[in-house]
């Protein structure tokens, strides 16, 4: 399992974009670990991509909004490689499953970097 994560950091690395001073009253740490508990779907749509196109890398940025009770409202992916679109497409279904905890209704951005490793 160490293997899989240490590899997981390496090619697949996240964040909420810096800037974004207001979260609906959820902390960073809370939008991460929400993320955090969907990795493995997350990654596998990516290794997928890859073994039919390998090599394919992409800055993604997600801009997520979120209803009051945490749920996703959309999900809008950003990028510049045309290649990345089916993982986008998956990741979106993913995190419109997530639920970020109650807060206030707000939109995001929050940008995966998907890089073989």
């Amino acid at each position: 399992m160490k293997c899989f994560t240490l590899l997981f950091f390496v090619v697949f690395s996240t964040g909420v974009l810096s800037n974004q001073p207001e979260l609906g009253k959820r902390t960073l740490e809370q939008i991460q670990k929400t993320f955090e508990s969907k990795k493995v779907p997350i990654f596998t749509s990516y290794k997928e991509l890859l073994s039919l196109k390998p090599g394919v890398s992409a800055k993604v940025t997600f801009l997520i909004e979120l209803n009051i009770d945490g749920n996703v409202k959309a999900c809008e992916a950003t990028y510049e490689n045309p290649d990345i679109e089916p993982v986008t497409n998956k990741v979106c279904k993913i995190i419109k499953k997530m639920n970020f905890g109650a807060g206030e209704a707000i939109t995001f951005p929050y940008v995966i970097n998907f890089y073989p490793s």
